[in-house]
């Protein structure tokens, strides 16, 4: 490990070792993606390691009070690739996700083809977290190029290709308004300061970008596809930490140039955007009788309730935000757990989904009990900070609330109608009996969820931790 000398002396490698042990454990798993077991047990091992690096060096700098060390310093691009305490929490989450998808994989049961895109996708992730003292338009840049970086290489299965080069569309029209932001703000403001007009087009610019960035309704199309598979885990894994990177630039970018800060059209953009995604979210849950896509959409309602809580004028509450986030993190790998389970039982058996449910119970409560937490609905690992955001919206407008109270609804409808599916009474004799090593991991899971339901608290200090990279 690095000892205190060479911290002290500013020469910290931990970056530069992160970023080749993620692109290390892509070309592995990339080698042992045909034993799809021991290339799983491999990246979980390999994340792991990696994680207890973070943990240790997190230990040792507050031991010193080291803050930010640079070791890549680039004076003609502006870029200086450093690793300050406040990103730890957050590479550390990314870190905990890449495990947490690993060992949900080797659960599961699932193919390995995805892991090597995943552990290079995690490397962009790593490198846009731990890239600080840039230009304005670098840090906006970083996780447009992210994508279509990752839609083109040879490591990613070509079954993904598709998608993310779809969804590789949306980053790349952001880069058009953010190339242009940077152009007025660097060459044109400058030679005119005074210059209103061109301040405003700046604002413009900045914020249609950053606008396209989060994909809200009806750009949410290009995001995924529900029925993409029987393994929805790694993208969804890709979907998350993006919109956490997307999370962290939104708030940079208010926090160092306040010209958005005063910039109305973005937050009401990103409200009524807000308000749309839910409405969508719940709507599109109560007409499915698919289990594929209702997850999917009672995500998209989740995060229309976060663009909604990015808009509330008190303090930009990130708390809450974050909070919000890590709930949507834990109830999106645990439903997508037990929906995995419940795909491949159906694929296997030639099946159909009424019945399903009967058969294997505990993934079927798991995955039931993991979509309720994502649109908050009461008694769910969710609702604690549901309630919160409610009762934040409901303060503003109450016209809002009712709005965000009606998607959960409609979307726990659109549940109660899947379920009955799955527990259909005539199927009930149609398909084995759920085996031990499926059951005692779907229990495991629930038994989180439940725990955060009666504990929310339980969270907070995660939030807390994050909360150093959203002052």
């Amino acid at each position: 490990m690095i000892g205190q000398a060479e911290f002290l002396q500013g020469q910290d490698p931990t970056p530069f070792l992160l970023l080749l042990a993620l692109l290390a454990g892509s070309g592995l798993c990339r080698m042992l993606r045909r034993n799809a077991i021991v290339g799983q047990a491999s990246g979980l091992v390999l994340a792991c390691l990696i994680g207890l690096l973070l943990i240790e060096l997190q230990q040792r700098r507050r031991h010193l009070g080291v803050g930010q060390i640079p070791i890549w310093d680039f004076p003609r691009l502006g870029i200086e690739l450093s690793l300050s305490n406040e990103s730890l929490p957050g590479l550390q989450l990314a870190i905990l996700v890449l495990a947490g998808v690993c060992l949900l994989m080797l659960l599961t049961g699932s193919s390995a083809d995805s892991l090597p895109g995943l552990f290079l996708a995690f490397a962009g992730f790593a490198f846009v977290l731990t890239t600080a003292a840039t230009p304005l338009a670098m840090p906006l840049l970083h996780p447009v190029l992210l994508l279509p970086i990752t839609a083109w290489t040879p490591l990613v299965s070509s079954s993904a290709l598709p998608r993310l080069r779809r969804l590789s569309l949306v980053p790349m029209i952001a880069l058009i308004c953010f190339i242009l932001a940077n152009w007025v703000l660097v060459a044109l403001i400058p030679i005119d300061p005074q210059n209103t007009d061109l301040v405003q087009r700046a604002q413009f610019l900045l914020s249609a970008g950053l606008f396209v960035l989060c994909m809200p309704f009806p750009l949410h199309q290009l995001l995924r596809d529900p029925n993409e598979g029987t393994n929805p885990i790694p993208g969804a894994a890709v979907d998350l930490m993006l919109q956490f990177c997307i999370l962290t630039v939104l708030h940079g970018t208010l926090l160092r140039h306040p010209i958005l800060q005063s910039y109305e059209p973005l937050f009401a953009w990103l409200g009524w955007a807000g308000i749309l995604t839910v409405v969508w979210g719940g709507l599109s849950a109560l007409g499915t009788q698919d289990p594929r896509r209702i997850w999917f959409y009672a995500s998209m309602l989740n995060w229309g309730m976060i663009l909604l809580v990015v808009t509330l004028p008190v303090g930009r509450v990130w708390g809450t935000i974050l909070g919000l986030f890590l709930v949507r993190i834990v109830c999106t790998m645990c439903c997508l757990a037990g929906l995995t389970q419940l795909d491949i039982s159906r694929i296997r058996g030639n099946f159909q989904w009424a019945g399903l449910g009967h058969s294997l119970p505990w993934n079927m409560a798991l995955f039931l009990f993991g979509t309720l937490g994502l649109v908050g609905f009461p008694l769910t690992s969710g609702f604690g900070h549901f309630w919160v955001t409610w009762q934040f919206i409901a303060t503003i407008d109450w016209r809002v609330a009712l709005v965000l109270a009606l998607g959960t609804a409609l979307a726990a409808v659109g549940l109660i109608r899947v379920l009955r599916i799955l527990l259909r009474p005539e199927s009930e004799t149609a398909h084995a009996q759920e085996p031990m090593a499926l059951r005692l991991p779907a229990a495991g899971m629930l038994g989180l969820l439940v725990w955060i339901s009666f504990v929310p608290q339980a969270l907070h200090p995660f939030v807390q931790a994050l909360q150093q990279q959203f002052p």
